[in-house]
């Protein structure tokens, strides 16, 4: 029986592993929905919304749940959720949407957002071999984070996702409820993320096997359910097909 766990049972650690990763996926949709109709109530043009409180908002469970396993010394969960969400990204995601609608994607479109997985991808591993991620690689990377984004919006050819993101967040909310969603949100995202990593350090430890192989699994792909969302709702509304690939290729990055 292995010692030092959170829970009694097995039983208890999948329930709140479980509880976590829902309490992750609610707290992403609030806060993407609160964030952006703030920023769409004070004036942000759709188009910027969408390149930066959608793409980010989608992004914060993955982040949470890595800040909750790095503070509590469960790297291997960090590593495993972050190389795990980027698969699933590619081969859930964007494969379920194409599933539901064929998606043409046109190679000139995304050219240089796939050069740029492959290049952070290849960077992570050369990181990698050498053991230890320094602060000064963390800086590169956010560096590299804001100028994707900068550029992205100068050149984004997606102008009828604009009318479409418009048409769904047009409505006035009342300002007491869109707080309600970004601090109803925060909250989720940070219990949800501690229950998380709690009951799947129990898994891990009941059933023998490593916490990496949790962080690959049970974390990537169910920290990758607002971007699944996101999608999804993007086929459904009948977007430009090339979002859906554009949606999981950007969150890689």
């Amino acid at each position: 029986m292995p010692g030092a766990l959170n829970f009694p049972s097995l039983l208890i650690s999948c329930l709140a592993l479980a509880a976590g990763l829902a309490m992750l996926a609610a707290g992403g949709e609030a806060l993407v929905a609160g964030a952006s109709k703030f920023a769409l109530r004070h004036g942000m043009r759709p188009m910027v919304v969408g390149l930066t409180v959608v793409a980010f908002g989608t992004s914060m469970p993955e982040l949470f749940v890595s800040l909750s396993a790095a503070l509590q010394d469960h790297a291997d969960i960090m590593i495993g959720n972050v190389v795990g969400s980027n698969i699933a990204n590619i081969a859930l995601v964007l494969s379920i949407c194409a599933l539901l609608r064929p998606l043409p994607v046109h190679f000139t479109r995304i050219r240089r957002d796939l050069a740029l997985v492959l290049l952070v991808s290849g960077l992570l591993a050369l990181v990698a071999l050498g053991g230890t991620f320094y602060r000064i690689f963390g800086l590169l990377f956010v560096a590299g984070l804001v100028w994707y984004t900068v550029h992205a919006y100068r050149d984004s050819k997606f102008k009828e996702d604009r009318h479409n993101l418009q048409e769904e967040l047009a409505e006035r909310e009342s300002l007491l409820k869109i707080l309600g969603l970004q601090g109803g949100g925060f909250l989720l995202l940070a219990y949800g993320s501690d229950l998380f990593i709690r009951g799947a350090v129990d898994v891990a430890g009941y059933l023998g096997v490593s916490e990496l192989a949790i962080g690959l699994t049970m974390a990537a792909i169910g920290t990758s359910l607002p971007e699944l969302a996101s999608s999804l709702s993007a086929v459904r509304r009948r977007c430009t097909p090339a979002a859906c690939a554009k949606n999981s290729i950007s969150s890689d990055c």
